[in-house]
């Protein structure tokens, strides 16, 4: 999958012995760096055609059709 590293997002503290967890953290983020089976997807992809808006618009209003009929 890759790598996931965490890093802080946090305010200083005039000292280690001054900084409070709960005081000081704000946000805790976690990265991730992609392994190399997700470099390049677009190229281990498979594509195919859908139908168009049009097309779908269409197919759908005779579907609702049918089904007003079947009532």
């Amino acid at each position: 999958m890759g790598k996931f590293y965490p890093t802080l997002e946090c305010e200083d503290a005039a000292t280690l012995a001054y900084f409070n967890l709960d005081k000081h953290i704000k946000a805790v983020h976690v990265n991730w760096e992609p392994g190399d089976d997700f470099k390049h997807p677009k190229q281990k992809a498979t594509f195919r055609e859908d139908l168009t808006r049009k097309m779908q618009k269409k197919a759908l209003k005779a579907d609702m059709k049918k089904n007003k009929k079947e009532e």
